[in-house]
């Protein structure tokens, strides 16, 4: 199985099942210290172990919150990498790597799973479509202005597109 596939098959997993898939690390989480420091180890690190992605999360006291929140993370930690991994492969294997299998769900909240799954979905796409969004967002069934939006969403996913775009000498999206 290619590192690609390792991925996709990681975003499709459920929660408990891509928990079983990390290395769990417990920490304490860092910070000035006083009455509001969180003294116990319910921060959290997320390490994929067939891939070495990783997130942290240490914004609450609960150990159930930070998981939450590092799954979240994790999940789209693996996304980005799935990008930049199809991003390798010759133009002719891209398009057969992008899967159709994932949904993609262009309002979906940062913390449902789909958002995750559809960042991957629309990256692949993006890529399969040479970078030109009107391509992709016709392979998406969406506007292109739609698609612009959902890119600009996230600060992570923004980046790495606009990236994309500036190395192959394209302007950044608006």
């Amino acid at each position: 199985m290619t590192n690609a596939e390792t991925i996709l098959a990681a975003l499709l997993l459920d929660d408990e099942g891509l928990l079983r898939a990390c290395e769990q690390q417990p920490y304490q989480g860092s910070g000035p210290g006083g009455q509001s420091r969180n003294r116990s180890y319910s921060a959290l690190r997320l390490i994929h172990r067939e891939t070495g992605v990783q997130a942290s999360a240490a914004d609450h006291r609960e150990g159930a919150r930070n998981r939450a929140a590092a799954l979240e993370r994790l999940r789209l930690e693996l996304a980005l990498h799935w990008g930049r991994e199809l991003l390798k492969l010759p133009p002719e294997e891209r398009a057969r790597a992008s899967s159709t299998e994932l949904p993609f769900r262009a309002g979906a909240a940062f913390s449902h799973p789909d958002f995750s799954r559809s960042v991957a979905r629309a990256l692949g796409a993006f890529l399969c479509a040479d970078l030109q969004p009107a391509a992709a967002a016709r392979a998406l069934g969406i506007s292109v202005s739609a698609l612009v939006r959902f890119f600009k969403r996230h600060k992570k996913v923004r980046d790495l597109i606009w990236s994309w775009r500036a190395s192959a000498g394209l302007p950044a999206l608006r």
